[in-house]
């Protein structure tokens, strides 16, 4: 039987566990219910704390310029979200943005939001226009987190993606490293260049259950374990230099580094990124595993 989803707007409380009663809006969350949305006393809203859970709450209000809401019950999109998951086999999509010049670095982080990212690892490329000191850094994170927080809540996402400050590519390889140096994960780090010696579509056919002589039913092959967490790192304006590569594939011990290449065209950073995304994802779905596509089919030629 299908779900009757409710249509009420959607706020994220991060803070929120369950067994909440009444939760106090702060003034940012106030306005935007009060004056922007204009709801009313008792309307239903979804209160959504980023990780998961969501619940059917009602506006109350008991003072002037305060706001509260009431729990009235778990919301039916978190079983939702759970019948999805259950039909995903998607690895962990993280991006490794190269920082990007101007704005274009939130439209990576809210398409890729948008698309499913699991995180973002912003790197200060040798090529990056952009040079961000500690003080700019922490301003453009916490934009940065905003826009994020906006574009999960219109796509109705189930999670927050985890976003970490701007690094340089040595520490984020070593963040990387760390993350599962002692763990029983199998994470793959996808390097994209031009000049590439394999391609996107090799390595994912690769990754691919292959039927066995005696069965038609596709089978894993232990050499050929499809990644859990997969890396897709996007290079700057210019692309990634030589020694940034070479840095990616000789430090990334324990992330099975490959250089690949994607089709014949030179993409804009924050077009990659995206549509990199979107291949992958269309790929694991089974929309593209039976031909070749590259991003010159993917984009038609002009």
């Amino acid at each position: 039987m299908q779900v009757q989803l409710p249509r009420a707007p959607r706020l994220l409380l991060p803070n929120l566990t369950p067994n909440w009663q009444t939760v106090t809006l702060p003034p940012a969350l106030y306005h935007y219910v009060r004056r922007v949305l204009r709801l009313n006393a008792n309307d239903t809203v979804r209160v959504w704390n980023g990780a998961h859970e969501e619940w059917l709450g009602q506006i109350r209000y008991p003072e002037i310029d305060v706001a509260e809401i009431v729990c009235v019950g778990d919301s039916p999109y978190a079983a939702h979200w759970a019948s999805l998951k259950q039909q995903d086999n998607l690895p962990a999509l993280w991006v490794l943005q190269a920082l990007p010049e101007g704005d274009k670095m939130d439209w990576v982080i809210e398409k890729c939001t948008e698309l499913g990212a699991a995180g973002f690892i912003p790197v200060q490329a040798e090529r990056s226009v952009v040079r961000l000191n500690a003080e700019r850094s922490a301003k453009r994170l916490e934009h940065w987190r905003k826009v994020m927080e906006a574009a999960a809540i219109q796509c109705e996402r189930p999670d927050v993606p985890k976003l970490l400050p701007p690094v340089s590519l040595s520490q984020a390889l070593a963040q990387m490293n760390q993350q599962h140096e002692h763990k029983h994960t199998n994470p793959k780090l996808l390097w994209c260049t031009p000049s590439a010696p394999s391609t996107l579509e090799s390595v994912l056919k690769h990754w691919l259950p292959q039927p066995t002589e005696n069965s038609e039913t596709p089978t894993n092959n232990p050499t050929h374990q499809p990644p859990d967490v997969l890396y897709l790192a996007v290079g700057p304006e210019g692309g990634w230099t030589e020694t940034e590569t070479q840095q990616a594939l000789t430090q990334g011990q324990t992330l099975s580094p490959l250089n690949v290449r994607w089709g014949s065209r030179i993409l804009r950073t924050e077009t990659f990124a995206m549509a990199l995304m979107a291949y992958v994802q269309g790929f694991y779905a089974g929309q593209f595993q039976n031909f070749e596509l590259t991003a010159d089919d993917a984009f038609g030629n002009q």
